[in-house]
């Protein structure tokens, strides 16, 4: 079984992959994503409602995640993917 995934995008395929993994047993996700929530996308980012436009995508993404599975370890990295973003 995978313990950890590391998901960088939560848009039209991340959201549902986050759910994927999640729901075939990862024990901990980190999610990568720079943006927010927009009322425009809401159709495909399938873990997202109306109450989260405006907000971080993977701030958002944790609390939908968690709610489905309060065991599960959400890390969140509100940042583009480069390499500087692991060194913080």
């Amino acid at each position: 079984m995978l313990d950890h995934a590391i998901l960088v995008g939560l848009g039209g395929l991340g959201c549902p992959a986050a759910l994927a993994l999640s729901a075939a047993g990862v024990r901990r996700l980190t999610l990568v994503d720079p943006d927010t929530v927009a009322r425009s996308n809401l159709q495909r980012q399938v873990l997202f409602s109306t109450a989260d436009v405006g907000c971080a995508k993977v701030d958002a993404a944790r609390r939908a995640l968690r709610r489905r599975l309060p065991d599960l370890a959400v890390d969140t990295r509100r940042t583009k993917m480069t390499p500087a973003a692991w060194d913080a």
